[in-house]
């Protein structure tokens, strides 16, 4: 049997969750059959739910969608953050562990993953009082490693956002396969974590 720790459990069970997500939750359809919307409530709403259903192997930890996380709660945080997807126990930093942010489609992507960055660096920082294990970018519909090759300045934004942050991680699902129940397939799933990520932000960062 293979142990694994808390970080790389709670990884595993989220990755389970995705694979419990059909297709219409990653493009919505609309009533014109060539149009679709990439609904980020709609998505995360059923993440939401489909982690919830895994409640059990999370054991003492609580899911929570869009807590509201204000100055009223830390000294940190100078305005209102609602991240997607927390995993941690309400009223207290004991069992902080996961933070989840989610982007759907590129245009999602490029007005926002770098607000991104910074919520999920400054809740998974080791010095912080949040200190979160693990910050998951989930970014859908869209190749995160190609619009950084298009957009060097993104690049070394998100570079010195996130700096020395080991706990900070990409997943990126660009093109969602599905199996014969359409539900999304676990290889869909590609994730950076720290050194993957450098392996793509470095040599954008340094080319001339």
């Amino acid at each position: 049997m293979t142990f694994m720790n808390d970080s790389e459990k709670f990884k595993s069970l989220i990755k389970k969750a995705l694979t419990m997500i059909s297709e219409n939750y990653f493009k919505q359809p609309t009533v014109d059959a060539e149009k679709y919307k990439f609904g980020e409530r709609v998505f995360c709403y059923e993440f939401y739910h489909q982690l919830r259903c895994l409640q059990d192997e999370f054991g003492r930890l609580e899911i929570s969608g869009e807590a509201v996380k204000s100055c009223f709660q830390s000294t940190d945080l100078e305005s209102n953050q609602t991240p997607d997807i927390l995993i941690h126990n309400f009223g207290k930093h004991d069992n902080n562990e996961v933070i989840i942010e989610v982007k759907t489609n590129e245009n999602s992507f490029n007005n926002g993953i770098k607000k991104d960055f910074i919520t999920l660096d400054k809740f998974t920082q080791t010095n912080s009082e949040f200190n979160y294990k693990i910050g998951i970018s989930l970014i859908l519909n869209c190749d995160f490693k190609s619009i950084l090759l298009n957009n060097k300045k993104l690049a070394n934004d998100l570079k010195e956002i996130r700096k020395d942050n080991l706990r900070l991680e990409v997943w990126n699902i660009i093109t969602p396969a599905y199996n014969e129940k359409k539900f999304l397939k676990e290889e869909s799933i590609i994730t950076y974590d720290f050194h993957k990520l450098n392996n793509v932000l470095n040599p954008i960062i340094n080319s001339n």
